[in-house]
C-alpha cells in the first residue's frame, strides 16, 4: 500500500515531550513495517515544506527511493500540484496515474473538507477533524494498522456530514479550506505554510 501523505505539523506541535519519538518514529515505521511511501502535498511553498521537514529533522523521510529521483521527491508544493486552482483528487489522480497504483493502494490524509471531497473517487482517505492535527490515537491506528484502521474510522455516509463552505470560504466549525486560506493571504505572503495546509 502507497500513502499519499501521513505528516502534519499541528500533531507534531501538540505531541507531549514523551511522544515526540513516536511521532518521529512513525514515518520510519510505515515505510519498513508495511513498505509505504510517504508524500506531502500542500498549497504551500516547497521550499516552505522542505524547510519545515528540516526544522523537525523529518526530510529525509521524503527523499529519493529510486535511482535517478531528485531529492525531496514526494513533496509537493502548490505549483507541484498544478497551481492554486488545481485540486489535490486532480493532483492525486495524476500522481495514481504516473506510478499505476489503484484506489485502494493510497491513503489520503487531510484536514480540508474540500481536499477529502476531491480525492474521496480517487483513493481511500481519512479526514483529520481535529484543529490539533493527527492524534496520537489515529497515529498509533495508521502505524498498527497500516492505513486500514484510519480509513475503516470513516464510512462513506459520514463524508455527508462534512461541512460546506460559504461564500467566505470558511467552514460551518470554522475551518477554512486550503484554497480560500491561500486566496485571501494576499496581504502577507502568498501561499505560507500553516498548521493546516501541512500534510
Amino acid at each position: 500500500m502507497h500513502i499519499q501523505s501521513c505528516l502534519t505539523l499541528p500533531m507534531v506541535a501538540s505531541a507531549r515531550t514523551h511522544e515526540l519519538s513516536r511521532v518521529h518514529s512513525a514515518p520510519d515505521d510505515l515505510r519498513l513495517r508495511w513498505g509505504m511511501e510517504l508524500f506531502v502535498a500542500s498549497f504551500a511553498d516547497k521550499e516552505l515544506i522542505v524547510r519545515v521537514l528540516e526544522l523537525l529533522n523529518c526530510l529525509h523521510h521524503f527523499g529519493a527511493l529510486r535511482r535517478g529521483e531528485p531529492p525531496a521527491a514526494r513533496l509537493f508544493g502548490w505549483r507541484e500540484i498544478g497551481g492554486p486552482l488545481t485540486t489535490k483528487g486532480q493532483f492525486l489522480q495524476r500522481l495514481l496515474a504516473e506510478r499505476g497504483w489503484r484506489h485502494e493502494e493510497v491513503l489520503f490524509i487531510d484536514d480540508q473538507a474540500d481536499n477529502i471531497r476531491s480525492a474521496r473517487p480517487v483513493c481511500r482517505t481519512f479526514w483529520v477533524r481535529s484543529a490539533q492535527g493527527l492524534s496520537m490515537e489515529d497515529l498509533e491506528q495508521l502505524r498498527s494498522t497500516g492505513g486500514a484502521g484510519l480509513s475503516l474510522l470513516e464510512p462513506s455516509e459520514r463524508l455527508q456530514s462534512i461541512p460546506a463552505e460559504n461564500a467566505s470560504g470558511a467552514t460551518e466549525d470554522g475551518r477554512r479550506s486550503s484554497l480560500a486560506q491561500l486566496s485571501s493571504e494576499g496581504e502577507g505572503e502568498a501561499g505560507s505554510l500553516t498548521t493546516t495546509d501541512m500534510v
